[in-house]
């Protein structure tokens, strides 16, 4: 099941790769996958792991833009934890 969610992880990845690269080794020299955590971002999209208006100005983004912002949003924030 969930043919849309496994598209959206598989992007990501491909996503994660061209953005991030070095952020993406780090997470596999971890044994961290990516669709550890995506998997619960995506289907709930992001209600359950950021602050609710945060959540409201991402649902309208999604909205307005469609739902690939997802993917926007998550190598946000995984980029923005990164330690300098």
């Amino acid at each position: 099941g969930f043919p849309l969610l496994r598209n959206y992880l598989s992007a990501c990845d491909d996503l994660m790769a061209e953005t991030a690269p070095e952020l993406l080794q780090h997470f596999a020299s971890e044994g961290v996958e990516l669709s550890m955590y995506l998997q619960q971002w995506f289907l709930t999209l992001f209600i359950d792991c950021l602050p609710l208006p945060m959540v409201m100005a991402i649902w309208d983004a999604i909205i307005c833009e469609g739902l690939p912002v997802a993917l926007k949003v998550v190598v946000t924030i995984l980029t923005s934890l990164k330690e300098p």
